[in-house]
């Protein structure tokens, strides 16, 4: 069961993860505006006569904290660990929230710099600095006592070690240092009116790796590296109260190969592995019933050079022809 999390207004998630591996899982749902609760619970109940390995039965009968199943074969034995999965995990995603302190290096930051001045509070219609709403967002969630912030791509507007460095701050004092993910946004390392990179994308690997690295170094999530180079900033993971959270960079409108890998090694697990899994992405999909314009969506069919209608206003090359396989893929 997979829950989404992709741009869109800040929201808080409250889920309840009660589930026996392998069995039958209820799901309940309900969507709000600014509030969503999700209940994953399993009635199956755990046979004694069963022929499953002794292991894997006694987790199952374990006083309820069956929810996150962490397994391995060593030397042909099955080895079960149990990770308490008990109360509600309680997460608030935010993104786009295009916070920048400064007109820091014009042109190529004016124009998203002059665009982001105020914006109005959609609960008080009052006009508000981006950074203002931010940390009032943040204080929301430490008062809330939330589990997890998913920070989901654009925080900042455009690529600033001052501005990662007071997201960081804001994070700890503000959100009072509960564990947070991040995935990056386009804005987030993307400098306008550069028009000498051979690719629309040129500058996001490099921003990764300098600028927004500090916001991935200090992320609850992480990933092994077996798959590639971009192991904990294009992709990872963290398990929270029985429920898997990841996260994939589709920023530049793309899912790699690396990416791919990573995701069919979590997505690709059996029945009696699988679990409730939350996935933070920047873009939302192209998936079936999503009726979305090539700019908003990751996969669009019809997304390359022919639709791409922003490449001027953002002062960058154009995106190239057509989808990676990869991405159709995933």
């Amino acid at each position: 069961m997979y829950l989404f999390l992709l741009m869109a207004p800040p929201l808080v998630v409250s889920g309840r993860a009660s589930v026996a591996y392998g069995s039958p899982t209820k799901v309940v749902h309900s969507f709000g505006t600014m509030h969503a609760d999700l209940t994953w619970s399993s009635d199956r109940s755990v046979d004694k006569d069963s022929d499953e390995e002794p292991a894997l039965l006694a987790l199952k009968k374990s006083s309820g904290r069956a929810a996150s199943l962490l397994q391995k074969r060593e030397g042909g034995t099955l080895q079960a660990e149990v990770e308490d999965a008990s109360g509600d995990l309680r997460i608030m995603h935010i993104t786009d929230s295009h916070v920048s302190s400064k007109d820091e290096d014009p042109p190529h930051t004016h124009r998203m710099y002059s665009a982001m001045l105020n914006i109005q509070d959609r609960v008080t219609h009052a006009m508000r600095h981006p950074s203002d709403q931010l940390v009032g967002l943040l204080q929301k969630a430490r008062d809330e006592n939330v589990d997890l912030i998913a920070l989901g791509g654009d925080i900042i507007n455009y690529p600033s070690e001052y501005n990662v460095n007071w997201l960081l701050t804001q994070l700890k004092d503000a959100a009072g240092g509960i564990p947070f993910i991040y995935t990056a946004g386009n804005h987030d390392w993307h400098m306008e009116n550069v028009f000498d990179e051979p690719r629309y994308d040129s500058s996001r690997l490099p921003q990764l790796n300098t600028t927004l690295r500090p916001l991935f170094e200090q992320s609850a999530a992480e990933a092994k590296g077996e798959h590639g180079p971009g192991a904990g900033l294009l992709y990872g993971h963290v398990r929270k109260k029985g429920v898997d959270i990841l996260f994939f960079d589709n920023s530049n409108y793309q899912i790699n190969e690396e990416q791919l890998a990573f995701a069919q090694e979590h997505f690709g697990r059996s029945a009696d592995q699988a679990g409730p899994v939350v996935v933070l992405l920047h873009m939302p999909l192209a998936l079936p019933g999503v009726d979305l314009e090539p700019k908003e969506v990751c996969g669009h069919r019809a997304w390359g050079a022919a639709t791409d209608n922003l490449w001027e206003t953002e002062g960058r090359p154009k995106w190239p022809e057509g989808n990676l396989k990869s991405t159709q893929d995933f």
